[in-house]
């Protein structure tokens, strides 16, 4: 590491992110070692945390169209399976 580096040992929003990998409400039964509810509710207030403190969130999943096409887009005039 260089002298000039921004990197003084502390996370930053320039040098973290928040990322939720395959969160998914429908695959929180493969999750063993913390309470599923836990896990609902966490989930949630650990996003809003990094928004508050302009942290980055990348949020992956699969199947999304397959899982949740007909529940989280019902609302919504295009469907998961509709391009953008």
């Amino acid at each position: 590491m260089s002298v000039s580096s921004t990197d003084k040992g502390s996370s930053t929003p320039e040098n973290s992110a928040v990322i939720f990998i395959d969160y998914q409400p429908q695959m929180s039964f493969a999750v063993a070692n913390i309470d599923r509810q836990d896990l609902l509710n966490n989930a949630p207030l650990l996003a809003r945390a990094a928004k508050i403190f302009g942290v980055p969130v990348i949020l992956t999943a699969v199947a999304v169209v397959t899982l949740l096409n007909e529940q989280c887009c019902v609302n919504s005039p295009q469907r998961a399976s509709e391009p953008a």
